[in-house]
């Protein structure tokens, strides 16, 4: 994948993410939105933000592997919460996961506070982009 991480020089530089990312070649992926459920569609780790977004992410990686990417293919990334305070609370946990899949790779990103999920229990639901 070639891309160039656009930063216009009038908006401020942005901390854990970029403003946008311009391909220059590779095939599109799109992700459903990720989220933490079994096979079963059982939601796991009611009640646990962390273990959902780690959940979500690992699906996230299975279907990147199969489309032959990595997190590093990502150019787009949208985060949905259930309870932004929660998921604040505990940045500290989730932001060593995300280093920990995409390192220092910042896609743009965009982080949603939403009403409710398709299944009770959910927290966290991720939707991404990529470029392989």
């Amino acid at each position: 994948m070639q891309y160039e991480v656009l930063q216009p020089p009038h908006l401020p530089r942005p901390m854990g993410y970029s403003h946008a990312i311009k391909v220059t070649e590779g095939s599109l992926v799109f992700l459903a939105g990720q989220v933490a459920l079994d096979e079963r569609n059982q939601v796991l780790y009611p009640g646990d933000v962390v273990k959902q977004f780690e959940a979500a992410l690992r699906n996230m990686r299975a279907i990147l592997e199969q489309a032959g990417g990595s997190f590093r293919n990502v150019v787009k990334l949208n985060i949905y919460l259930g309870n932004r305070r929660d998921y604040y609370s505990k940045s500290r946990q989730i932001s060593a996961l995300y280093r920990r899949c995409f390192g220092r790779h910042y896609p743009p990103m965009t982080l949603l506070q939403v009403a409710d999920f398709a299944y009770d229990g959910l927290m966290v639901e991720l939707e991404a982009v990529a470029v392989v």
